[in-house]
């Protein structure tokens, strides 16, 4: 039996595997109204799942007809438009499209910050770290870092100075701050970060 398995074609599942989930999809929409806001979050976490860095141009096309139908659709809860922007941002990331990621980043975060919404607070900060990653990659990392000097206070004032994620944008603004020779820059985010790590190894 375990042999049988290990000969299995793990691409010649994806049809099943797809045609399943979308099967749970359409379940959930039939409970829900169209573009529900989680009906579009399983729909996008789908995507990933299926066709993550292995084929973002099908990911990508299919995120783009999503946001479509949320642009079509009257009514559309503002979360599902920007839960697809966000994936979007990142699946261009996946494909190494800088230009195109650097551009959905900036609208997803100025979509978030203008809706005023502290729920879409999680967005807004994801729009900086899309357009940080695709500038560095192409080399422009000191807008890079802006955005990640912008994006670590909104993190801690929300989630606390002790975030995950506050903690791997630091790490990531250290990195590149020493690529671009601003070594005091990057040995005082050294610090702070092995300050957290004491702190968190006390607790």
């Amino acid at each position: 039996m375990f042999k049988l398995i290990t000969h299995i074609d793990v691409l010649e599942l994806e049809p099943l595997v797809y045609a399943t989930w979308q099967i749970t999809a359409d379940a959930f929409q039939k409970q829900m109204p169209k573009l529900h806001p989680e009906y579009v979050r399983h729909q996008c976490d789908l995507l990933f799942r299926i066709y993550g860095t292995r084929d973002a141009a099908t990911a990508e096309r299919r995120l783009r007809q999503l946001l479509k139908d949320c642009e079509e659709t009257p009514e559309t809860p503002e979360l599902s438009y920007i839960t697809v922007l966000n994936a979007l941002g990142y699946n261009f990331i996946n494909c190494k499209n800088w230009v195109q990621a650097v551009d959905t980043g900036y609208r997803l975060e100025e979509r978030a910050r203008l809706a005023h919404d502290i729920d879409l607070l999680t967005y807004q900060i994801g729009g900086m770290e899309i357009q940080a990653r695709a500038l560095n990659e192409i080399k422009l990392i000191r807008p890079a870092v802006n955005y990640l000097e912008r994006a670590t206070p909104l993190i801690a004032k929300q989630w606390g100075h002790d975030s995950p994620w506050r903690i791997e944008l630091m790490a990531l603004q250290q990195d590149w701050l020493r690529e671009h020779g601003e070594i005091k820059a990057a040995d005082d985010l050294k610090a702070g970060l092995s300050s957290i790590a004491e702190r968190l190894e006390a607790d």
